[in-house]
């Protein structure tokens, strides 16, 4: 969820990440492929981000204008995203991952309107 971080600890297999810092205006936004209308209707597959956007962001300056940060992560490494980082993940094997997001107090007024429920819960 927003406004939280997370923690990945990856079993078996690999995983390439690419983050990207808070703040990005829309300029860095854009270049980065996340343009905010397409974010906030969840329409767009992330298949087609690391098909069209990647590829332009990590064999041109444009990532490292942006900031992005990239790496491989390897069975038994633990990531940790901080709280407003853009992220990508792409499994390069088979994986299995055991994933935290942890809700530090101070946050939790900004992501509680946010929460989605399941019906099991609010019968």
């Amino acid at each position: 969820p927003n406004h939280t971080g997370a923690w990945n600890s990856l079993l078996c297999g690999r995983k390439r990440w690419v983050l990207f810092p808070p703040g990005l205006d829309a300029a860095g936004m854009e270049t980065c492929g996340l343009s905010k209308d397409e974010y906030l209707s969840k329409m767009t597959p992330p298949t087609r981000w690391w098909k069209e956007h990647y590829p332009l962001l990590s064999e041109t300056d444009a990532g490292r204008t942006v900031g992005m940060v990239e790496c491989i992560q390897e069975a038994g490494e633990t990531i940790f995203v901080p709280a407003g980082w853009w992220h990508a993940v792409l499994n390069l094997d088979l994986t299995i991952a055991i994933t935290a997001n942890p809700l530090p107090p101070h946050s939790l007024r900004a992501v509680w309107p946010r929460m989605e429920w399941p019906a099991l819960f609010l019968a």
